[in-house]
C-alpha cells in the first residue's frame, strides 16, 4: 500500500497523533511507500517517524497563528483564513499534483482540510484524525467578522469531503461535521525507570518535569527559589546556566517519554500530547492555562477526570511561587486508567474498510 500522510507543524501535538497510527499501520500492513506532509525541520520528523520516508516539506494548513505559545493572533488568523479561501482553488490543484506525484492508495491528514478535498477530487480514500478541526477553532476566534461564516461553512465542506474524521478524545466539539467516528485517545507512553537511581539524586526525592510543547514559550527560573528535595527537569531553550536544581531534560540522554512516564508531576500548558501522555502515565499536572484557546474547556474537563490536574497562574510560574502547588502536586501520582488503544481502533476500520492486500 502505498499511503500519503499529512500533519500539521502547529506545535508538537499533531506529531504526536500522528506517529502512534503510522507505526500501527506499518505494523499491520506492507507499505510499499509512505510519504509525509508536514513543515517540520526533517530532523524533527525523523525524531517520530523510525519507518523510511519521503518528506514533502510542504505546509498542510493555515493553523492559527501564534503569538506565543498560549496566545493567538486573532487578526492574522483571520486574515490568513481570508487568503486561504481567495486562493481555494489554486492549493487545491497544487495538493492534486502532489498526489498525482506520490500516486497513494491511502491519504490520512491531521489536520488538512484541503487535502481532504484534493483526494476526493482524485477519488483517493482519505480518513482525517484529530482531537480538533481548524473550522471549529478558526470560529471560535473568528465569528462575527465579515464572512466568518462562509469561510467556516467552506472548511467544513472540505472536511466533510473526506470518507471519514477519527475524532481522539479528549476532543472539541465538531458541529459542522458529518463524518465523525470515535475511536479511543493516540498517544506513545514511556517505560518504568528508576530516575531517582539514575540521577544519582538521595531519597526521598521529587522529579518535576516542565514541558510547555513545541511552541517557545521562554521563563526565567534566575529567581525561583529552591525547592527542598525536588529537581526539576525543563527542555527548553534556556540561555543563562540552569539553577542548581534544574537539569536540562535534553542532556540527559533519556526519551521525553519516559520522563514523563516516571516523574511525579509535570508543569505545562493545556495541549493534547502532554495532557494524554500525563494521562496515561498517571501523572499529576499543573497547568497555565490558555485561556482563549477553544479547545481548552473539554481538555481540562477530561484531564480532571481522569487525574490530578490543577490550574497555576502565570505569575506563580514567573516567579517560582509554586511549593504549595508542588507539594500537594507530587503527591498525586495514580495508576493510569486511560489506555491509548486509538491508534489501533483507526487502523482496525481502515484496514476493513479498504480491505487491502495484506
Amino acid at each position: 500500500m502505498r499511503v500519503y500522510c499529512g500533519i500539521s507543524f502547529h506545535g508538537f501535538g499533531h506529531l504526536a497523533q500522528a506517529a502512534p497510527v503510522i507505526h500501527e499501520l506499518t505494523q499491520r500492513i506492507r507499505i510499499d511507500s509512505l510519504t509525509l506532509q508536514c513543515c517540520a525541520p526533517p530532523g524533527e520528523l525523523q525524531r517520530w517517524f523510525s519507518y523510511p520516508h519521503h518528506h514533502e516539506n510542504i505546509e498542510t494548513d493555515v493553523g492559527i497563528p501564534m503569538f506565543d505559545a498560549l496566545t493567538a493572533n486573532e487578526e492574522a488568523t483571520y486574515q490568513q483564513y481570508q487568503i486561504q479561501l481567495q486562493e481555494r482553488p489554486q492549493r487545491i490543484k497544487r495538493l492534486e499534483n502532489l498526489l498525482r506525484k506520490h500516486n497513494p492508495d491511502l491519504v490520512l491528514s491531521n489536520n488538512s482540510p484541503l487535502l481532504s478535498r484534493a483526494a476526493a477530487n482524485l477519488a483517493i480514500p482519505c480518513f482525517h484524525f484529530c482531537s480538533l478541526n481548524w473550522a471549529d477553532i478558526f470560529w471560535g476566534y473568528c465569528q462575527g467578522k465579515p464572512n466568518a461564516n462562509e469561510i467556516y461553512q467552506s472548511l467544513c465542506s472540505d472536511f466533510n469531503a473526506a470518507d471519514g474524521f477519527f475524532r481522539l478524545p479528549p476532543y472539541m466539539p465538531m458541529p459542522g461535521l458529518t463524518n465523525l467516528i470515535d475511536v479511543d485517545p493516540v498517544c506513545r507512553t514511556g517505560q518504568t525507570r528508576d530516575l531517582i537511581r539514575e540521577l544519582r539524586l538521595e531519597k526521598p526525592h521529587h522529579l518535576v518535569l516542565i514541558s510547555m510543547g513545541g511552541m517557545p514559550y521562554p521563563i526565567d527560573f534566575s529567581n525561583w527559589p529552591r525547592f527542598k528535595n525536588t529537581t526539576f527537569l525543563y527542555g527548553g531553550v534556556y540561555s543563562h546556566e540552569l539553577p542548581p536544581n534544574f537539569l536540562h531534560s535534553q542532556e540527559l540522554n533519556i526519551p521525553h517519554l519516559d520522563l514523563m512516564f516516571n516523574c511525579d508531576l509535570v508543569i505545562t500548558k493545556p495541549g493534547y500530547g502532554t495532557f494524554v501522555e500525563a494521562a496515561c502515565s498517571g501523572t499529576p499536572i499543573l497547568y497555565l492555562p490558555r485561556k482563549d484557546w477553544p479547545e481548552e474547556p473539554w481538555l481540562i474537563q477530561w484531564q480532571q477526570d481522569k487525574t490530578y490536574c490543577q490550574e497555576i497562574s502565570a505569575e506563580k510560574l514567573r516567579t517560582g511561587n509554586l511549593q504549595e502547588e508542588v507539594s500537594q502536586g507530587c503527591g498525586q501520582r495514580r495508576a493510569p486508567i486511560v489506555k491509548p488503544t486509538g491508534a489501533t481502533d483507526i487502523v482496525d476500520h481502515l484496514l476493513a474498510t479498504l480491505k487491502p492486500t495484506q
